[in-house]
């Protein structure tokens, strides 16, 4: 077909059949070959067109790009990304429902793939379990065969899979990316259950169920994130005493991650909560494209900034703590730390931004990155945060990524205050011993105390790399949340960072997977680690009571 070498048939859905295909420099790709009678109806050439070139708009997160097709030829036919894997539909009937991180990490991937559509303009009008694929790089969303761009003027004939259609396309409304939202919901309902939530039947049973009534969800759990809550439940019968450290740890309040794109109900049930109990909820946000240094492009930061306006429209009046993006502040782009493209001018302009949108509620305090001691270094950090805008925000947070003991952190903490009012003073990017600094010029601070009970690891073996970062041995959890820190420039210590998650692998220099000093491998990066946790718990400095 064209330039194409079709090898074997894939499977066909209502616009045509999809063939196993290979290009002209071997690659497998998929090519969908469109049936006849689609081709027969008026006008479907210049439809087919226009989907083509608006699919070609769409990012590749976590979809199958288009990659080729032919609209003039006697057989109009689509190419894309051949992505090797069960779907999801296939997985759930031989391995059965999704459980844990496995269902998070897709319905989180399928999130991003819609939001990738519908910021190209597009609305995919036939996601379904079918639709979703279970690559080894993680779930990836296809076949956009009646995806028509939003502003389309192509009617809003009843499209798309009777079982996951939104109650708009079966009313005939136009639809729109909330419907595509309404079908990922169905989806992932299906992921976690086995059975589509509005049922099975004829059509016309279906379609009326979806218009009339709520999903049915069984007795399907409600979602609990894992934690030391969750934990404890777990050993409750075995383990009661581990049980009970961990309903210890469970209690103490720690900062709300933010890092998804769908978090609107997460920031509202948080603020709901921390009213009730008479209390101010701490966000922490971590989502900066590019932020640890990873691959992104500048495109991404428009829809970063929209994240980050909707975040703050949601927390409103209320009263609210914001720990903004851990790392943004070390891990600059054009600097040592980072060699990724881009300068640390547009770094500090995102964050300006960020802290802007944040700012324009009169009741939230932001805190940027200030870092740790010697990481990168006290004048060095100053500067960032002049440069990030420090003067428009509340102050920094300190030891998010550290385990320094908490006098060590706050004396850290005062001298970059200092050096970073010398250089609002001065103007200039140095804090010579010997300069005057006003008090009042000197930004507060907050500390992060969830892991430094016992302070920073000092390694008794040597390792080419001893990464004293990541999942250090014998620590424990440290000074609880509070105000009251006796420090002028320290308005509180927080638990930021999660007491019981994993840093990530940890090899030390060595080679293998293994970590040596705990004898197996790491969770990855900020997944739930509960033998850490019970470790850190046990460790706590003061005692958990």
């Amino acid at each position: 077909m064209g330039r194409y070498t079709l090898l074997g048939r894939l499977g066909e859905g209502g616009m045509g059949v999809v063939y196993l295909a290979r290009d002209p420099s071997g690659a497998r790709v998929a090519v969908k070959l469109i049936h006849a009678r689609m081709d027969a109806h008026p006008g479907f050439r210049r439809r087919f067109a226009r989907e083509v070139s608006a699919a070609g708009r769409v990012a590749r997160f976590c979809t199958a790009p288009v990659l080729d097709a032919d609209v003039e030829g006697e057989v109009a036919y689509l190419v894309t990304e051949y992505v090797e894997g069960p779907s999801l539909k296939e997985f759930v009937a031989t391995s059965g429902p999704l459980r844990g991180s496995a269902l998070d990490g897709l319905a989180a991937s399928m999130a991003m793939a819609l939001r990738a559509i519908h910021g190209a303009g597009v609305v995919h009008r036939d996601l379904k379990p079918s639709n979703v694929l279970l690559s080894p790089v993680g779930p990836k969303v296809i076949d956009f065969g009646i995806a028509w761009l939003a502003d389309s003027e192509v009617s809003s004939t009843v499209l798309g899979t009777p079982a996951y259609m939104s109650p708009e396309q079966v009313s005939g409304a136009e639809a729109g990316p909330a419907s595509d939202v309404f079908s990922w919901g169905c989806t992932v309902a299906f992921a976690a259950s086995g059975v589509p939530p509005f049922g099975t039947g004829s059509v016309p049973t279906l379609l009326l169920r979806i218009v009339n009534d709520p999903p049915d969800l069984g007795d399907l759990p409600a979602p609990q994130e894992p934690g030391a809550a969750r934990q404890a439940e777990l050993w409750k019968t075995d383990r009661p005493r581990d049980a009970e450290l961990m309903r210890r740890l469970a209690r103490v309040p720690h900062a709300v991650r933010l890092n998804q794109p769908e978090v609107r109900s997460k920031v509202a049930a948080t603020i709901t909560a921390a009213e009730q109990a008479g209390g101010v909820p701490v966000f922490l946000i971590s989502y900066l494209p590019g932020g640890e240094c990873t691959p992104t492009s500048r495109s991404a930061l428009p829809g970063y900034q929209e994240w980050i306006a909707g975040i703050a429209h949601q927390i409103g009046p209320a009263r609210a703590v914001v720990v903004l993006e851990p790392s943004s502040l070390v891990r600059v782009p054009g600097t040592a730390n980072c060699d990724r493209p881009g300068t640390p001018e547009q770094r500090y302009q995102d964050l300006r931004q960020a802290v802007r949108s944040l700012k324009a509620n009169p009741a939230t305090a932001v805190y940027l990155d200030g870092s740790q001691d010697f990481w990168p270094g006290a004048e060095i950090m100053a500067a960032r945060l002049v440069g990030a805008g420090i003067d428009r925000a509340d102050g920094f947070f300190v030891n998010t990524g550290g385990y320094q003991a908490t006098a060590a952190a706050v004396e850290y903490g005062k001298a970059l205050s200092a050096c970073v009012g010398i250089m609002l003073k001065t103007g200039g990017t140095t804090c010579p011993k010997d300069a005057g600094v006003d008090p009042a010029a000197m930004p507060h601070f907050v500390v992060d105390t969830s892991r430094n009970g016992r302070g920073a690891w000092s390694p008794a073996k040597h390792y080419e790399d001893p990464q004293t970062w990541c999942n250090p041995p014998g620590r424990g959890v440290g000074d609880r949340p509070s105000t009251r820190t006796g420090e002028e420039l320290v308005d509180a210590y927080l638990w930021i960072s999660r007491a019981g998650t994993s840093n990530g692998r940890c090899r030390r220099g060595t080679t293998g997977e293994v970590d040596p000093e705990h004898g197996v491998v790491s969770p990855p990066s900020g997944e739930w680690w509960a033998d850490l946790a019970l470790e850190r718990a046990r460790n706590a400095v003061p005692p958990l009571g």
